[in-house]
């Protein structure tokens, strides 16, 4: 069996119809991590011109409906880059019909103590300005997974990557 067909089986679809209606957790906070969630949400269309297997794009489409990324400690800890970040916080004036989601209450669970002084002390200038991109693409309260469509009142979903930290103490 082709992974192609694998992935499309584990997340319940066609390969033909990709995986638009999946909802994804990405688990980790690091470059790959971010990696996956980009790739997922940007789907084969944004990834004809890069060096990804093609055999992957069928599989791809449109991208995943949803994908989350989650991580057991703040974003301060988080091992990505902000080029990384940077990529997620544009796919939606990029054309990918993608929103990115970072919720305020959960970037301020992660303001510890430590997370603080990290911040502050020697190496904190690229975490600091990881914060502060984070904190100005940042909304409260909670988001819909839909919009409303002008004049109709139909629900439309929205493809959304949404950054969430999890914390286990």
């Amino acid at each position: 069996m082709h992974i192609g067909e694998q992935v499309s089986k584990a997340f319940g679809s066609s390969q033909k119809d990709g995986i638009r209606d999946v909802e994804v957790v990405v688990v980790g906070q690091g470059n790959v991590a971010l990696d996956c969630a980009r790739i997922l949400a940007k789907g084969a269309p944004g990834l004809f011109d890069t060096d990804i297997a093609s055999h992957t794009l069928p599989v791809l489409g449109g991208g995943v409906s949803r994908v989350t990324v989650v991580g057991r400690r703040g974003h301060v800890q988080g091992a990505f880059t902000i080029k990384e970040l940077r990529e997620l916080t544009k796919l939606e004036s990029e054309g990918f019909g993608t929103s990115f989601i970072v919720l305020e209450d959960e970037l301020e669970l992660g303001a510890t103590e430590a997370s603080l002084a990290e911040l502050s002390g020697p190496g904190g200038r690229s975490k600091g300005r990881i914060d502060k991109l984070l904190r100005s693409v940042a909304t409260t309260g909670m988001v819909s997974p839909c919009t409303l469509v002008p004049k109709s009142g139909i629900c439309d979903l929205v493809l959304t990557v949404q950054l969430a930290f999890l914390f286990l103490r």
